[in-house]
């Protein structure tokens, strides 16, 4: 598959086979992610990989009881109590593997360079056939001492990016139809 099918095929995928996927084919996704550009080729990232389904589930069940105070707060997305409001919801799908990219400075840039990289895992994944989903909701408890204890992430290290990855289930996502793309100045 070549790049631009790539970009064209990539899908936030939500719902996956329980196939587990190999630490080969795990490690070509971090080493294509780490290639990357970053603000002065600081490569500002180092990554998580979680396959345990149990500590997924409890992360799963920590990021939607955060949500669930944000809606009660007034101050979560729209829709996203709609989102976490199925009983025993799981943030992670049932995918196999959990990879959180972290920043590993706090310059201004380091968060986009993590970006950059997770896009860059996430089209590797679809040229090998794997779907992925980037979890945003699952950040604030990525950040909390306990879980940064648990996944080995340092104290000056941030979650940035939690993305799942696995075999899609057959049906898969369709392609949404996306938005004309706007223009604001075009000299």
């Amino acid at each position: 598959m070549d790049v631009i099918e790539a970009i064209l095929a990539r899908r936030a995928t939500r719902s996956y086979l329980p196939a587990p996927i190999d630490d080969e084919t795990i490690r070509r996704l971090l080493t294509l992610a780490a290639e990357a550009p970053s603000a002065m080729n600081g490569e500002p990232w180092a990554f998580v990989v979680e396959h345990d389904r149990a500590l997924m589930k409890d992360l799963s069940a920590r990021a939607v009881e955060h949500i669930r105070s944000e809606v009660e707060r007034g101050v979560a997305p729209p829709g996203a109590d709609a989102f976490v409001a199925a009983p025993g919801f799981d943030m992670f799908y049932g995918a196999p593997v959990l990879i959180v990219i972290c920043a590993t400075s706090q310059t201004t840039q380091a968060a986009c360079d993590c970006y950059l990289a997770g896009e860059n895992l996430m089209l590797a994944a679809t040229g090998l056939g794997l779907a992925t989903c980037p979890i945003g909701f699952a950040i604030p408890v990525l950040r909390t001492a306990e879980i940064r204890e648990k996944l080995a992430i340092p104290k000056d290290y941030d979650p940035i990016l939690p993305i799942v990855v696995g075999h899609p289930e057959p049906t898969g996502p369709l392609r949404p139809d996306r938005r004309q793309t706007i223009v604001l100045h075009w000299n």
